[in-house]
């Protein structure tokens, strides 16, 4: 956005010197010389005057507002542009915030009293450890789980981050 807001700067830059260009130029030159024959040293005086005589630097303002209105367009686009990916990672942001809330607050409280149960049903010889294990894993699994939701979060809120205001 700041290169966008720079080029539209540069564009009324132009403009401003294409103005400048249409005032005639009046130019004074002094030049000091030493004539060789004769040993003598001379001052040379000229005055000279630049007039826009035939386009009147017409030509000059009309592209300088093409620019202008061009890097305006542009301007525009890149906010347009900057808008929809804040609005991107702000949904990304917070689809992995809501997935990781529902993995802590209903997929994990539910794994843990299912490993907890079956434990308790492996101390009282109700079942084996292969079933015992499957529910420590799915547990762990849960956890495991939770843990990359939470790395989409933080992805999201680095995805984010340069957006945010200073």
């Amino acid at each position: 956005m700041l290169a966008a807001e720079a080029g539209v700067e540069e564009a009324i830059a132009g403009l401003d010197l294409a103005r400048a260009r249409r005032i005639p130029d009046l130019r004074l030159d002094v030049a000091f010389r030493r004539l060789e024959e004769s040993h003598e040293e001379a001052f040379d005086v000229g005055i000279g005057i630049t007039l826009p005589i035939f386009d009147h630097g017409r030509g000059r303002m009309v592209e300088a507002r093409a620019r202008i209105e061009e890097s305006e367009e542009r301007r525009h686009a890149t906010r347009q542009d900057l808008q929809r990916q804040v609005l991107a990672a702000y949904g990304r942001l917070e689809r992995a915030l809501s997935n990781a809330r529902l993995i802590r607050e209903e997929v994990l409280p539910r794994r843990e009293s299912a490993r907890n149960a079956a434990e308790a049903r492996l101390e009282s010889g109700d079942i084996g450890v292969p079933e015992a294990a499957a529910a420590r894993i799915d547990h762990y699994g849960a956890r495991i789980e939770y843990l990359a939701a939470l790395r989409e979060v933080m992805e999201g809120w680095a995805e984010l981050f340069p957006y945010l205001p200073r």
